[in-house]
């Protein structure tokens, strides 16, 4: 199975869609080694090779973003605010209140929880009114915003379809904004130009 991955994301290469791996923490630095360099071979091919990293949970640590480094990752995103460099890498982060598992998945009770004082599924409205904050929030502030959007819980309902379709339709609707793949963005902080 691992050695075809590479066919199976290869569709996905020109999309600019992100390759994700992960390497428990709680493995010595010899095993995440093995890991890590194992899970990029297996999913490297002529198309598509993994240049970020998005950790489970979305916490990372220094020893972990310093691993990806040396294996020529260029940006880790993981929960936080504001973009920066940090051990050769990009940090990209997102907020949980702009990821759509948040506000549908079951498994994401302990967050919501944390963040609303309540563990229930959240609405497709209060799900499109983060969206609209968050490009509201671009655009008064600047900075760095992460979207994150899972193809599978698009999928499952056509509210969420449309929810999805009008914040493309915002975004496509003002110059303000630079709306770029992680590997741009990444690229632009670190100094290198995008890769073609």
């Amino acid at each position: 199975m691992v050695t075809s991955i590479p066919s199976l994301l290869t569709p996905f290469a020109p999309r600019g869609m992100k390759l994700l791996v992960t390497a428990g923490d709680t493995r010595s630095g010899r095993q995440k080694q093995h890991i890590t360099r194992s899970s990029l071979a297996a999913l490297s091919s002529a198309t598509a090779t993994p240049v970020g990293f998005c950790p489970p949970g979305g916490s990372i640590s220094d020893t972990c973003a310093e691993l990806l480094a040396n294996h020529q990752l260029t940006y880790v995103s993981a929960v936080g605010e504001g973009a920066k460099c940090s051990h050769g890498l990009a940090l990209l982060p997102f907020r949980w209140t702009e990821v759509d598992a948040l506000y549908f998945e079951p498994f994401m009770s302990q967050y919501r929880e944390q963040l609303y004082g309540s563990a229930a599924l959240k609405s497709l409205e209060e799900w499109a009114t983060a969206l609209k904050s968050v490009i509201q929030q671009a655009l008064d502030t600047g900075g760095y915003y992460s979207v994150i959007f899972h193809p599978y819980l698009l999928s499952e309902d056509e509210g969420r379809r449309e929810v999805f379709r009008e914040f493309l339709r915002a975004l496509k609707a003002t110059d303000d904004l630079w709306i770029a793949p992680c590997r741009d963005i990444a690229e632009h902080l670190l100094g290198t130009p995008p890769q073609q």
